[in-house]
């Protein structure tokens, strides 16, 4: 199964190749369980450096609000901007994450009585 920090930060990194160099500053991941289900709250912490910035910030939350992301093996319930810091050419983006695994797919052998 993928990790879910590297493939969310992967996907907006290629979005905002161009546009102004991002890097992931730090992550933190905690896992939780409920009765139906696994998963994890994560925070992601993005540097965006110089170059077309706000483009850039606008890219992330382009494909954050349309559903752009998705990672194998699990389910994107929440994902939303949480921070914005700018300072000088560049700006520090935080990211809050609640991700789903997937159920491993059932194989179906034929009709079952």
């Amino acid at each position: 199964m993928s990790d879910p920090v590297k493939a969310i930060a992967r996907q907006l990194q290629r979005r905002c190749a161009g546009l102004a160099p991002t890097t992931i500053r730090g992550e933190k991941s905690d896992r939780w369980r409920s009765l139906l289900f696994d998963g994890a709250r994560h925070q992601i912490v993005l540097d965006v450096g110089d170059g077309l910035v706000d483009d850039a910030l606008e890219a992330i939350r382009d494909m954050i609000e349309t559903d752009g992301l998705t990672i194998i093996g699990h389910l994107i319930a929440e994902i939303r901007v949480a921070e914005v810091d700018r300072s000088g050419d560049g700006a520090r983006v935080v990211l809050d994450a609640l991700t789903i695994e997937s159920p491993p797919a059932q194989r179906h052998h034929g009709p079952s009585f």
